[in-house]
């Protein structure tokens, strides 16, 4: 997720974005690397949940 123009003031709001994407997906997947803030993007690596 990238932040443009003043929107990295609301840094909080993509924040919540990204956790509700996340919990919708948790189903299916695992977080690897939980969202972090670097410079301007919002970033967290997901991947498929393995299958027996």
């Amino acid at each position: 997720m990238r932040f443009r123009g003043r929107l990295i003031t609301r840094v909080e709001v993509g924040k919540k974005i990204m956790d509700d994407f996340i919990t919708a997906l948790s189903e299916n997947s695992t977080v690897e690397k939980k969202p972090l803030l670097e410079g301007n993007t919002m970033s967290a690596v997901i991947a498929p949940k393995k299958t027996k």
